[in-house]
């Protein structure tokens, strides 16, 4: 049934009042019709002419010349694809995209489809470096150098001198004394980086400012104008240093972020790693070459630059749209919502000495019309695959355009060149935008239906493709719930499409006729393997192996697309059928701390890894005639869950055979509970907690042995005040004993804790260490790693001879940002390596909460902030982290305890 004639609003309503229906007729959706043909997709346009390649965005006739100037560029150069966005005095007057941003797969370039922009990243740099002047923390005669602070490198000998003398404003203007065509770029030689520093990889920026400094300059700072890449390299250090945050972290939060732009992010370098929504970049010439950022892999030419260590000269992503309205926030100086007026005056000024109509300031490049009336553009190119441009007129107009090729590929030139007259030209005899003529008003009249876009990860050098469902007409700054649904045996494949039967595409019609939006990511499994495998009886049980590649995709998935979309991350819900049931009770076993809930459908899976899921609200849905996969799969889980007294739903459907998700998808309190169920971190404690307080005997004495972190977590909403107060419910008398210290590492453990911990009648110890002996290492005062692992063993011989059983926490993280970005990273790793291998060879259960914090921030954290999320200061918890850390320590506890008791009775045997 597709509501056609009627709005959106009354389309929601009347979509509502059949989902309610559905509640007092269940019965009818066993024989219920399946869903009318989907409505068709609407792109805004109307009876567009015959063409050969696709546009996407504003209805066409209210912009007659622009359209038919980019169709004829379009064609007469052979451009694969491109996205125009026009603002007027800040409103969009014209956002449209033409051709395919991926060829192979037939995927059209979308206005919101995200393309590298190369060096347009300097007028954002240059943003960024004002913003920090604005805030008085930065000033432009200061020495970058001597804000990063490597003025002690400058003095070594052999360096030149002229280095310590240069400035920030140099650095903005391009006079700061690089000069890539007397010497080299070395932003794009990491062979010859690599061979000077005697290093091995695709060198890093800090890498490459250590080369730098090691050559002279080209000219004295100053004296002239030279365009260099590396200048802005050294303006994005200097933005992190004097900031404290992440470069990309930085730009986000104080430029991009207030202006309503959050789909602007860094890039990568591979194609495989693409973001969800960019495009595909292409060679005309259909030349390659090797990959910078892996030696040896011949690559499309697009991809063999390191995109990386581009960041701040060259390594964002955008779509056209996000970056036009970039350029509105400097439509009017005087009324920028980002720089002060003096500041974009200063920004856009003559540097002395320049000469001509036409200059460099910082960032930008200017053009004089006459007095007070300046034009400011940028220009971006990455040879093989990128041209762009962006523009601020003078007369309120501002644009971006935005190429997936760098050339022409009929005649020389770089595509953004080309265009440039003819967008001033088109936009001058364009009639149609008038003040009132905003896009916003065009799109009202005109909803829009849901989208696919097709995406990809690689896991153990393998790529497996996704779905990702996008709702249509998406409001800014709203989240919206995300489902991960897991297709079945017979959707197997490398098609990319045939997961999408059964529930996302049924979905999308939904949201056609009216249904609240949400996001679906439908991953897919190649053929010949499963999500999920059953263990073997005489092997490890199912969570204590590593989950199969294809379930590590669909996780590597679902941490992509909730990092780049609109995603509410507490209402991320997991579903599956067949064989994805299957995946969705292992998944959800795997990572309970991600999901709203989870509803498996014709499935099964371990019954010993239920317990897993406390807390998490469970729908089960079989048919009781399933020959495929018998009901018993699924009594036999909801059984175990019902013994251990978890709530959880089971629906067999009488008469039903091994198709019960059609009845279940059309069913409202599925679609009520994975759109609307929330994620709920304290249920997860409360059912955890109670698990352990039914086992525990009231007289056990539960110590927590650790720093300041159990030391704090004794106060009101830490983690082991979350743990008292939930067994203490149970058992009034159970004795908790405080035994954390502020600074404490293993050595200081090893001289309190027969004071502390046994003469106070310990019986349980939980061990939660090694963050301080790793983090002062940074002041020469952290514990050496082979100290810290023969204090840990001889720490744990003595709890263990006074009779206490001992649980081993892994230390959590030293800053939040992707694995391997923190500074501490790989030194915390190894030490976490020693806990986990004492834990395995002493018999000891193991709460690893290091594996846990970095699965956890893969969904809730920020990769470009260090603190936040779980940690306040990168190592101190937040409520969510005690939170966390009393969920993973209350079954880590379970354990221990049922050791101990087993043990008990195996003593009177």
């Amino acid at each position: 049934m597709v509501l056609r004639g009627l709005s959106l609003g009354q389309r929601r309503a009347r979509y509502h009042r059949l989902m309610l229906a559905t509640l007092s007729a269940t019965a009818l959706l066993l024989t219920a019709a399946p869903l009318a043909p989907s409505m068709p997709q609407l792109d805004g346009t109307r009876e567009a002419p015959p063409r050969s390649l696709p546009e996407r965005g504003e209805p066409e006739l209210q912009a007659p010349v622009v359209n038919a100037m980019m169709r004829k560029f379009m064609r007469e150069h052979q451009v694969p694809g491109a996205s125009l966005a026009i603002f007027r005095h800040g409103d969009p007057v014209y956002v449209r995209s033409f051709g395919w941003a991926d060829r192979e797969t037939q995927e059209a370039v979308r206005p919101d489809s995200l393309f590298r922009i190369a060096s347009i990243s300097k007028p954002i740099t240059a943003v960024a470096i004002l913003k920090l002047v604005e805030q008085g923390k930065l000033q432009l005669d200061a020495n970058p150098f001597a804000l990063m602070g490597m003025a002690d490198e400058l003095a070594e000998e052999g360096r030149d001198p002229r280095l310590a003398e240069l400035t920030i404003e140099q650095l903005l203007q391009h006079r700061a004394g690089w000069d890539r065509n007397k010497s080299f770029d070395p932003m794009f030689v990491p062979n010859r980086v690599r061979k000077h520093l005697g290093t091995e990889g695709p060198p890093s920026t800090a890498q490459i400012i250590r080369f730098m400094l090691d050559q002279r300059l080209d000219f004295d700072p100053g004296t002239r104008y030279a365009y260099s890449n590396f200048g802005y390299c050294l303006l994005g250090r200097v933005i992190e240093a004097v900031s404290g945050q992440g470069y990309e972290e930085f730009v986000q939060r104080e430029i991009l972020q207030p202006i309503g732009v959050r789909g602007m992010r860094l890039g990568r370098s591979l194609p495989e790693q693409r973001w969800p929504k960019e495009v595909h970049y292409y060679d005309q010439r259909g030349r390659t070459g090797f990959a910078a950022v892996a030696p040896g892999r011949r690559v499309e030419s697009g991809y063999t630059h390191d995109q990386e260590v581009l960041d701040a000269h060259g390594g964002w992503v955008a779509s056209a749209q996000d970056l036009a309205r970039f350029a509105a926030a400097f439509a009017d100086p005087a009324a920028s919502p980002l720089l002060s007026e003096a500041s974009i005056e200063r920004m856009w000024a003559r540097p002395a000495g320049a000469e001509g109509k036409v200059w460099y300031g910082m960032g930008w490049s200017v053009r004089e019309l006459s007095e007070g009336r300046l034009n400011a553009w940028h220009s971006g190119l990455l040879t093989g695959g990128t041209s762009t441009l962006f523009v601020r007129r003078h007369d309120g107009y501002t644009w971006s355009i935005l190429f997936n090729s760098d050339r022409s590929a009929k005649e020389s030139g770089w595509l953004a060149g080309k265009m440039d007259p003819l967008i001033h030209q088109a936009v001058d005899q364009e009639q149609a935008w008038g003040d009132t003529a905003s896009l916003a008003s065009q799109e009202a009249a005109a909803p829009q239906a849901p989208q696919f876009q097709p995406g990809q990860v690689e896991v153990d050098g393998q790529s497996f493709p996704y779905q990702l469902l996008i709702p249509a007409e998406l409001e800014e700054g709203k989240s919206y719930p995300l489902i991960l649904f897991l297709h079945g045996a017979g959707e197997r494949g490398s098609d990319n499409e045939a997961q999408k039967r059964h529930f996302p595409e049924r979905i999308a019609r939904m949201m056609a006729d009216g249904a609240p939006p949400a996001f679906v990511l439908a991953p897919q499994c190649p053929r010949g393997v499963w999500w999920s495998s059953r263990p073997r009886p005489d092997g490890p049980a199912l969570l204590e192996r590593a989950a199969g590649a294809p379930l590590r995709a669909a996780m590597a998935a679902l941490e992509e697309v909730v990092q780049t979309q609109p995603i509410d991350r507490d209402r991320i819900a997991l579903t599956g059928l067949s064989m994805g049931g299957f995946g969705s009770w292992e998944l959800a076993a795997r990572r309970p701390g991600w999901f709203s809930g989870v509803i498996p459908i014709c499935g099964g899976g371990d019954p010993d890894s239920m317990l897993a899921l406390a807390g998490l609200p469970i729908q089960v849905w079989h048919g009781g005639a399933d020959t495929v996969v018998p009901p018993s799969a699924s009594r036999e889980l909801v059984a175990a869950l019902q013994k251990a007294k978890l709530p959880v739903q089971y629906f067999e459907l009488e008469g039903v055979g091994h198709d019960s998700w059609t009845a279940a998808y059309g069913d409202a309190r599925v679609l009520a509970q994975l759109r609307e169920a929330r994620r709920q971190p304290l249920r997860m404690l409360a059912e955890r907690t109670r698990l352990l307080a039914e086992l525990v005997d009231p007289q056990e004495r539960i110590a927590f042995l650790g720093d300041s972190i159990t030391q704090a977590g004794h106060n009101a909403g830490g983690y082991v005040d979350l743990l008292r107060k939930g067994l203490r419910t149970v058992h009034p008398e159970i004795g908790i004993i405080p035994a954390g210290i502020s600074g404490h590492k293993v050595p200081d453990l090893l001289k309190r804790y027969e004071k502390d911990v046994i003469e106070a009648g310990a019986t349980v110890v939980f061990i939660y260490i090694g963050i301080n002996d790793v983090w002062h290492s940074l002041r020469d005062r952290g514990t050496p790693i082979d100290a810290f692992e023969a204090g840990l063993r001889e720490l744990i011989a003595g709890l263990r001879a006074s009779g206490a059983e001992v649980v081993l926490a892994t230390p959590s993280v030293i800053g939040e940002k992707t694995p391997g970005q923190n500074q501490l990273d790989e030194m915390l790793d190894a030490y976490a390596a020693v806990s986990r291998r004492i834990a395995r060879e002493e018999g000891l259960v193991l709460c690893d909460l290091r594996r846990s914090f970095q699965e956890q921030l893969r969904i809730f954290g920020d990769p470009a902030a260090d603190r936040g999320a779980l940690t306040r200061d990168g190592v101190h918890l937040t409520p969510a982290g005690n939170q966390w850390v009393a969920i993973e320590a209350a079954a880590a506890l379970r354990e221990a305890v049922a050791r101990r008791q087993a043990a008990r009775e195996q003593a009177k045997d």
